[in-house]
């Protein structure tokens, strides 16, 4: 599989590849990795599913707050603050992410809410 160029997922959107069958789920990993990386500062090579993301890779709440920020921007997704405190591993996020994604695959892309933030329903 080639790999998807920034300026084709900023042009479609996740959501369009994920519906289309571009994106996956080693793909979604990836990014959420990526963005694990940037904010923890850790190797890539301590991201496994397993690691824990306050025990192991030393996240704090804050840390927690600004990486599903993240997500949500970079999938287009909303994450509930409930299901946010909830995410225990590596491998958590990445379920969750993914289901999320898959959720606004299937209804289309979703239009932010002016003023809504992580965790806000209208």
């Amino acid at each position: 599989m080639l790999p998807i160029s920034t300026v084709v997922i900023a042009a479609l959107g996740l959501w369009e590849l994920v519906r289309w069958g571009v994106l996956g789920v080693s793909d979604i990993s990836e990014e959420i990795r990526d963005i694990l990386v940037f904010h923890l500062g850790c190797e890539e090579e301590r991201l496994t599913d397993e690691a824990r993301l306050i025990a192991d890779l030393g996240a704090d709440s804050l840390d927690i707050v600004e990486i599903m920020m993240s997500c949500e921007e970079k999938f287009g997704i909303d994450i509930p603050n409930l299901v946010a405190t909830r995410l225990i591993t590596v491998g958590d996020a990445v379920k969750c992410v993914t289901a999320l994604v898959a959720g606004s695959a299937e209804s289309g892309p979703m239009d932010p809410q002016p003023g809504m933030g992580l965790g806000q329903t209208p």
